[in-house]
């Protein structure tokens, strides 16, 4: 077995353990989408904010590039774009 396979097995193996069990102990939409009413406003809140941030940084990582390729005309990327992060 490669080792390219043996990671694939050891990473998709536990997921699926993951997902059967979980997947068990659901028995109602309210379970699925509210985890059963079990946590609280300052875990919702995290969980909220975590969602929001992630999704922030990628779509603004991604028009930064973008601008900075259509200010560039040339669609070359400035060498210190990701060192310095200026646009001008």
């Amino acid at each position: 077995m490669s080792n390219t396979a043996l990671y694939f097995v050891l990473t998709a193996l536990p997921l699926m353990i993951l997902m059967i069990w979980s997947a068990n102990r659901i028995r109602t939409a309210a379970e699925f989408y509210a985890a059963g009413r079990e946590y609280g406003g300052l875990r919702n809140g995290l969980a909220i904010t975590g969602d929001y941030l992630s999704a922030a940084s990628l779509l603004g990582i991604t028009g930064l590039i973008l601008f900075c390729f259509l200010v560039t005309a040339d669609f070359s990327m400035p060498s210190d774009f990701f060192l310095v992060g200026r646009l001008f």
